[in-house]
C-alpha cells in the first residue's frame, strides 16, 4: 500500500482539494445557491483525478525514473507498470464519474482528465507548452469547484467577462502551476536560468493577477509570506546550483497552492470568508506530516 501512496503522491493532493473549497467559497460568497453535498461530490472527482495524473505521470515516466529516480514505485517494483495503470486510469474514470453525479461539472472534469493525458503523455518535456499544458490542468480543476452553484457548465464564464470572479482565480491556479512546471525543469541537473526565468515569469504574473484584481488586499495576509519565500528558495538555488535546492523551490511552490487559495478567498470573497482561508492553508497539515510518513520528498 505504501507504493501506491507514493506513487499517487498522496501529499499533494490537498492541493487540489483548497483549489474547490476556494472556488465553492467565492461562489458563495458571491450569493450564488450552493449544496454542501455537491463540495463533496467535486473535492472527491478533483482529488481523484489529481491522484490519477500523479499515478499516469509515473507510467509515463517509467523508463526515465528507471534512469534517475529508481526509488520511485514503478522501477524499485513496488508497483507493476500494469497496476499503475489499472490504479491511474480507475481513478481517472472515478473521477470523472463523481463530476457527473454531482450534475454540474461533468464537462470541466473531462477537460480536465484530457489535460492530465496530454501532459503525462505528450507535453510534458516540451518548453513552454508542457507548463502551459499543466496550467490548463488547474485551470479546469478550479473551474470544477466554481461550476459548484451553475446550472450550465458555460454559466461560470458569464457575466463580468475576463474579470469574471472564477474565471479569474483559475487563471491565477494555472499560471501559477505553469511556473511551478517550468521549475522543476531543473530537479534532476540542478540550476538552469531559463527554468527560473521562465517560472517567474508565470508565477510573477499569477500572483499579481490573483493579488491585485480582487475586491480586497486582505489576500496579501497569505500571498506576501508566500512570496517572500519562494524568492528566499530561489536565492538559494542561485547561490548553490543543486537540485537539492531546485527541489526545494517546487516543494515549496506546490505547497503553496493551499496559500495562493487562502489569499484568493480572502481577496475575492472578502475578510467574512475567513475560515474559508484559514481551512485552505490549514490543508498544508495533513499535507506535510503525510509527506514526512512516506518519506517523500518529490513534489
Amino acid at each position: 500500500m505504501i507504493g501506491y501512496l507514493r506513487l499517487v503522491r498522496l501529499p499533494n493532493v490537498f492541493t487540489a482539494l483548497a483549489d474547490i473549497i476556494a472556488a465553492f467559497t467565492i461562489m458563495k460568497f458571491s450569493g450564488a445557491s450552493v449544496t454542501y453535498a455537491t463540495l463533496a461530490l467535486l473535492m472527491g472527482a478533483s482529488g481523484a483525478l489529481y491522484l490519477s495524473g500523479m499515478a499516469l505521470n509515473d507510467l509515463a515516466d517509467r523508463e526515465e525514473d528507471a534512469r534517475v529516480r529508481p526509488n520511485r514505485p514503478i522501477p524499485c517494483g513496488q508497483v507493476s507498470v500494469t497496476a499503475a495503470a489499472i490504479c491511474g486510469f480507475a481513478l481517472m474514470f472515478g473521477g470523472i464519474g463523481l463530476a457527473a453525479l454531482s450534475g454540474v461539472s461533468l464537462a470541466w472534469a473531462v477537460a480536465l482528465a484530457i489535460s492530465i493525458l496530454a501532459y503525462d503523455f505528450a507535453a510534458k518535456h516540451v518548453i513552454v507548452l508542457g507548463p502551459i499544458t499543466l496550467g490548463f490542468c488547474r485551470f479546469f480543476n478550479v473551474l470544477l469547484g466554481s461550476a459548484v452553484a451553475t446550472t450550465t457548465t458555460w454559466e461560470v464564464l458569464k457575466d463580468g467577462g475576463v474579470m469574471n470572479k472564477p474565471l479569474v482565480m483559475a487563471l491565477t491556479i494555472g499560471i501559477y502551476a505553469a511556473g511551478l512546471t517550468a521549475f522543476s525543469a531543473q530537479e534532476e541537473t540542478g540550476k538552469q536560468i531559463r527554468s527560473i526565468v521562465i517560472g517567474w515569469f508565470f508565477c510573477g504574473i499569477a500572483l499579481a493577477l490573483g493579488g491585485l484584481t480582487g475586491k480586497t488586499f486582505y489576500g496579501w495576509i497569505f500571498l506576501g509570506p508566500l512570496l517572500l519565500l519562494l524568492l528566499y528558495r530561489t536565492v538559494q538555488l542561485a547561490r548553490s546550483g543543486t537540485p537539492i535546492a531546485a527541489r526545494n523551490l517546487v516543494r515549496t511552490g506546490v505547497m503553496g497552492v493551499c496559500i495562493v487559495d487562502a489569499g484568493l478567498v480572502l481577496n475575492f470573497a472578502g475578510p467574512d470568508a475567513w475560515p474559508a482561508a484559514i481551512g485552505c492553508a490549514a490543508l498544508l497539515i495533513p499535507s506535510i506530516l503525510i509527506s514526512k510518513w512516506l518519506a517523500q520528498k518529490e513534489a
